[in-house]
């Protein structure tokens, strides 16, 4: 479904996740995309090796994929090593909005526990029950709505695994809004 939203010529940032990291792998018959990401996976290196990771049309490090954060196995490591055309830097390159505000078509997909009526998404808590921390959702995807020719998209799954419970709902079932909804562009589900 968010394939074929996403323009050849993007700049990506995903977060974790197994849906953000499914769309990464679908993305092979894109060109020309670049990477600015607080975090990267192994799911990139295929799309990179392939020639439609490029950086080209990217205005900051063009020609470079960036994170902050790479989280994977020996293959992302041995990637990484001396590789001219991938960088690691700190959160305030990565996530700054001085940078962000000069990247056009930036496309920016996050996954969430639960998203309201409203489009107020909740990454963090369930009830009293935390899961995780904010880490770059907010600065992305309010980058990516501001951005020229941007999208920001938060995907999840429809409903909880065993209780089946919707992860739309009419009330965040937790005290958080990670990310408000002048922020959200698109929710998508299976």
């Amino acid at each position: 479904h968010i394939a074929g939203h996403i323009p050849d010529g993007a700049t990506l940032q995903y977060g974790i996740g197994s849906i953000p990291s499914a769309l990464i792998r679908s993305l092979s018959n894109h060109k020309n995309l670049g990477l600015h990401s607080g975090l990267v996976s192994e799911e990139f290196i295929d799309l990179a090796e392939q020639g439609v990771i490029t950086n080209a049309n990217k205005a900051v490090f063009p020609g470079i994929s960036i994170s902050a954060v790479a989280i994977g196995g020996p293959r992302l490591k041995a990637y990484l090593h001396d590789n001219p055309e991938f960088q690691m830097h700190q959160a305030s390159t990565t996530h700054g909005p001085s940078v962000l505000a000069k990247i056009d078509n930036l496309v920016a997909i996050n996954s969430a526990l639960e998203v309201d009526l409203f489009g107020q998404v909740n990454a963090e808590q369930i009830g009293d029950r935390y899961f995780g921390t904010i880490g770059g959702q907010v600065d992305f995807m309010h980058a990516a709505s501001t951005s020229d020719n941007g999208l920001s998209i938060i995907a999840m799954p429809a409903s909880f695994g065993k209780s089946g419970n919707s992860r739309i709902t009419d009330k965040l079932s937790g005290p958080l809004v990670t990310t408000g909804r002048a922020d959200v562009d698109m929710v998508v589900t299976e």
